[in-house]
């Protein structure tokens, strides 16, 4: 989820799901197209990560998630 200078709340069309591997060791790189978010214009404000297990509907996941670095790039390099 995030939000803008524009749209201060979380949700309303603001949230963007993607898949992570869990129990893993390994340092991982995730890409998150954003270009077909509508509301994703503008200046980014916040960004919140619900990591949500989705397969067995019990919820949130317990752990730790460890964030290095976070790029936005206006497009992908070849």
């Amino acid at each position: 989820m995030f939000t803008t200078t524009d749209r201060t709340t979380f949700g309303g069309g603001k949230t963007i799901s993607f898949l992570v591997s869990t129990n893993d060791t390994e340092i991982k790189e995730y890409i998150v197209p954003l270009a077909g978010v509508s509301l994703w214009k503008g200046t980014v404000t916040q960004l919140r990560f619900d990591l949500v297990n989705s397969n067995d509907g019990k919820g949130y996941i317990e752990g730790n998630v460890y964030i290095d670095s976070i790029e936005f790039l206006k497009e992908l390099p070849q």
